[in-house]
């Protein structure tokens, strides 16, 4: 009967028994038959807790070694989700809660029991929902991008002609000189705000789920671009950016967490005044083996009988229309994601703070997205590029 109720419900049970009074004296381990199907363990039974860790992604082994350790020694309960490799190599997602036995007589555990579910579907159709609401964020800030970007496009082409109109007067004296040369080192700003915004925009919305070693500066840096036609007429923002080791993310995924609380911030304040709107923005280590990013407003605060409720999925508190309440659910799906964790503190009239943690990319052993140096070529070598492109002025820049 237990056995079609876990079939029925799609629920697997397990129990680690103790012999004595810690983990290491762990007599056997107890898997049912749906647990052992969902791992791909169909021809044999896994007597300790290190069979069940191996068959994980190494991104989640910490995190549920963890779990682990502290039900066996401590006696305290877990509820945590993680990936499987099975043995066809096809990735999965379970969720595994467990609660503890402790001995009448000596207060020890005494077993740890658990249930694990398959939600792989569960997950995908969360992962597609997280896509198209990246996405739909990203149509919905498509016209303050354009914004964006349009005002570095003016002083950009306005400076390149004022440069042109220079020169063609006839020879550059000194300071006509440097007065050409300020044009066009602002234009090449402009140029180079444009590209990081465009930038922004292809990180933002492609679909790559892999981690790698990401830094933080830089996520922020692409989720500010994107956040920034919400921002600048509302508030005035402050980084506090102190040097940080990577995190081991998704660069896409790690924007997304930002912008979602930046554009939260924005949109909080009743009134668009930047010398008095605040929004500060802080990145720093969390001891040696964490990175922490507080982001902090200074406007009115969520009110008390709503903070319980921010995380909950299609929960906003935005007219009809302007939201859809999965901002912050996903945010805090992500974080946990990446083994991290994220908080909030919010007093009414004064504010709110959203302080996330992150482990290191070290503490996974995960190399750093970022390419190579090359190695010079020696100048004995040299060689012709062919250069194929559809825009003559691409072509002409890099021949010049």
């Amino acid at each position: 009967l237990l056995r079609i109720a876990e079939e029925m419900a799609g629920l697997g049970h397990f129990r680690i028994d103790l012999a004595g009074e810690g983990p290491s004296q762990a007599r056997h381990a107890l898997w049912s038959q749906l647990v052992l199907r969902v791992l791909g363990w169909a021809q044999r039974t896994p007597l300790h807790v290190s069979d069940f860790l191996e068959v994980l992604h190494p991104s989640d082994r910490p995190r549920m070694a963890d779990a682990f350790q502290g039900a066996l020694e401590r006696g305290v309960p877990f509820d945590v989700e993680s990936r499987v490799l099975c043995a066809d190599r096809e990735l999965r997602y379970v969720h595994v809660k467990a609660r503890c036995e402790r001995d009448p007589q000596s207060g020890c555990v005494s077993a740890v029991f658990g249930m694990l579910q398959d939600i792989t579907e569960r997950t995908q159709l969360r992962e597609r929902a997280l896509h198209q609401s990246r996405l739909l964020a990203t149509g919905t800030l498509a016209a303050g991008v354009g914004h964006e970007i349009n005002n570095p496009l003016t002083y950009l082409v306005g400076n390149l002609e004022l440069a042109r109109d220079r020169m063609q007067r006839g020879p550059l004296t000194p300071d006509s000189a440097g007065e050409v040369l300020t044009l066009l080192q602002d234009a090449r700003d402009g140029a180079a705000r444009i590209r990081d915004i465009v930038r922004g925009l292809k990180t933002f919305a492609r679909s790559d789920e892999s981690l790698c070693a990401t830094d933080v500066h830089s996520a922020l840096q692409t989720a500010l671009a994107m956040a920034m036609h919400e921002l600048r007429h509302r508030a005035t923002v402050h980084n506090h950016w102190e040097p940080a080791p990577p995190v081991l993310a998704n660069e896409a995924h790690l924007s997304q967490i930002f912008l979602n609380l930046l554009v939260n911030a924005a949109q909080s304040f009743t009134t668009s005044d930047p010398s008095v709107n605040e929004v500060h923005v802080r990145v720093q280590p969390d001891g040696r083996e964490r990175v922490l990013i507080v982001i902090t407003d200074n406007g009115p605060g969520i009110p008390l009988a709503l903070q319980p409720r921010i995380f909950e999925p299609f929960f906003t508190t935005k007219p009809l229309g302007e939201g859809t309440g999965l901002g912050l659910s996903i945010s805090q799906r992500l974080v946990h994601s990446l083994n991290g964790d994220i908080s909030y503190a919010s007093q009414p009239g004064r504010g709110t703070t959203f302080r996330i943690s992150l482990p290191a990319a070290q503490l996974f052993g995960a190399e750093s997205g970022r390419a190579a140096p090359r190695s010079p070529v020696p100048p004995a070598l040299r060689g012709h590029v062919l250069v194929i492109d559809d825009e003559p002025a691409i072509a002409r820049s890099l021949q010049l």
